[in-house]
């Protein structure tokens, strides 16, 4: 006779996950895959504190999405900052799309920040934008020698 085996407590799928995920950034961080920094970020992972929130799957599978395609759109970004001449500077307000949840938000600022044009520097008063400062390429130079006329 065989015993059923309980449930697995709904909380320990939601920690295994947070878990992979620190350990994943500690690893990226460190650059460093040795047993001794493996246990080292297991350690931190399991002593960061663990908030047990609902997640708007929704928000957080699009922000996540963003993210992704931001990844390849920086590089693009960097090959034109080496191009450019003398790049233009400002500040624009980027609306923030995060419901509360803090993984959403740090999605959405990695997003803003992974491109060399974009640096996030603080959220509205309102809640509902981010300060941005963007740099675009300047004009291209034209002339003899190089020069610009």
């Amino acid at each position: 006779m065989t015993t059923p085996i309980p449930p697995l407590p709904a909380a320990l799928p939601v920690l295994l996950l947070t878990t992979a995920l620190r350990l994943t950034l500690w690893c990226l961080l460190t650059s460093d895959l040795s047993p001794l920094n493996l246990g080292l970020g297991l350690a931190v992972a399991l002593l960061l504190p663990h908030r047990r929130r609902t997640l708007p799957l929704g928000a957080f599978l699009a922000a996540l999405g963003q993210a992704l395609v931001a990844i390849p759109q920086a590089y693009g970004e960097a090959f034109r900052l080496m191009l450019a001449r003398q790049p233009l500077n400002g500040l624009v307000r980027e609306p923030s799309q995060a419901e509360g949840s803090d993984l959403v938000i740090a999605l959405e600022i990695f997003r803003l920040s992974v491109t060399p044009f974009t640096l996030v520097l603080g959220l509205e008063s309102d809640g509902r934008h981010y300060r941005v400062h963007r740099r675009r390429p300047g004009p291209t130079q034209r002339g003899k020698g190089g020069r610009q006329r």
